[in-house]
């Protein structure tokens, strides 16, 4: 017999086994797919408050301590972070200065929302890129998936717990299933 080890978020640690409702808990049980806050939020993305310069940026100042990401270009060094975490980026730009000058452009940033949060599958695409801030939008989305903000979504809170237990409950599946 195979048991499943699955965190089911804290609702499971605040409810024992029972799925009822309870103040304060109250993002557990909202629709994971309608979301009238979330609509909201997409109808009004931030804009970029800057203007975007047409101009070509210069290529970061190569430090005299090079290290090996030094002599890497900076095509090659944006193909890379694009398949790390972003803890593994932070720390990447943390240690090598010549990485932390490389501008993460909004492109980035789009990317990542559909790499780092998946929950967001209702996310218009049809948008202006040029003129969205991403990268507020992405701080701002993965903030309001969380309980812990004051400013958080209910709903989406709950759609990210949901698709995290899926997430939990396929790998167990496919191993099973191997």
């Amino acid at each position: 017999m195979v048991t499943l080890d699955i965190e089911y978020g804290p609702v499971g640690d605040n409810q024992d086994q029972f799925w009822e409702p309870r103040h304060g808990d109250e993002a557990y049980i909202t629709l994971p797919t309608t979301i009238p806050s979330l609509a909201e939020y997409y109808e009004k993305l931030p804009s970029l408050s800057h203007v975007v310069e047409t101009t070509k940026v210069g290529l970061p100042v190569r430090q005299q301590n090079s290290s090996v990401l030094d002599a890497l270009s900076p095509e090659l060094i944006y193909l890379i972070i694009e398949y790390l975490d972003m803890s593994c980026v932070n720390s990447l730009r943390a240690a090598s200065g010549y990485v932390a000058q490389l501008p993460l452009n909004s492109a980035f940033w789009r990317k990542r929302i559909n790499r780092d949060q998946p929950w967001l599958y209702d996310l218009p695409e049809d948008q202006d890129s040029n003129s969205v801030d991403w990268a507020q939008t992405y701080k701002d989305l993965l903030r309001r998936s969380e309980e812990s903000f004051d400013g958080h979504i209910r709903g989406l809170v709950n759609r990210r717990r949901i698709w995290d237990l899926c997430d939990q409950i396929s790998e167990t599946y496919l191993e099973t299933k191997e």
